[in-house]
């Protein structure tokens, strides 16, 4: 949850559940460019300097495309590339999702699945899937292919495709998520703070930990 949904938030804790301050996440606003050289224009000079060379610089070396009805040599692909993300991101400890997943959710008309394309070898180096919710877009689970990823600037190019993505189809916000804060702000993703909400079923080891704490002090 975002910290300022005080109303939700409200209702939820005063149904037993507690608030744990989480990772910042992150939230792009979409105004007033079209394209590459126009969203280039919004950035400030630091910023233009690290788009200049991390992203223009690969960017016609690559097509990003929407996929459907992938088959299923393009699924495991796609998840081999997933795990190669999830053993790396360490900061957010997640279970790993099933494989069927990849497949499944495209049957949802709320999801897509983009792809970062190679041009020169064809591969398919990135794979992205997404949630659209009305204007907000929101890119929920990426693969990548590593032999890329310093060569090339794979993953900024990515985040700015999900940009170039979510303007193609009118959206005005991209929540982008937690981790990678750095490579998000540059591309002008401002850092929200976000929390979880938690409800502790069983109290017995939290209150023997506290009796057994103040017993030895």
């Amino acid at each position: 949850f975002i910290n300022t949904d005080e109303d939700i938030l409200s209702v939820i804790t005063e149904n037993g559940y507690f608030k744990i301050s989480g990772p910042d996440t992150h939230i792009c606003s979409i105004r007033d460019w079209h394209n590459a050289a126009t969203f280039f224009e919004t950035l400030d000079r630091k910023k233009k300097k690290s788009f200049k060379y991390e992203v223009r610089a690969f960017y016609n070396q690559f097509k990003f495309i929407k996929k459907t009805n992938p088959d299923e040599s393009s699924v495991t692909r796609w998840y081999d590339m997933y795990l190669e993300v999830r053993k790396r991101n360490l900061d957010i400890n997640t279970f790993a999702l099933p494989e069927k997943f990849f497949s499944t959710i495209l049957q949802n008309k709320c999801w897509e699945a983009t792809v970062l394309v190679h041009n020169e070898s064809g591969s398919e180096v990135a794979v992205v899937f997404s949630y659209i919710s009305g204007e907000t877009y929101v890119p929920t689970v990426i693969g990548m292919d590593y032999a890329y990823l310093q060569s090339h600037k794979i993953y900024k190019q990515t985040l700015f495709r999900l940009l170039e993505r979510a303007n193609q189809l009118g959206c005005k916000q991209v929540h982008m998520g937690f981790g990678a804060s750095m490579e998000k702000r540059k591309l002008n993703c401002k850092p929200v703070a976000a929390c979880s909400l938690v409800q502790m079923v069983d109290t017995f080891s939290a209150e023997f930990i506290n009796n057994y704490s103040s017993i030895t002090s």
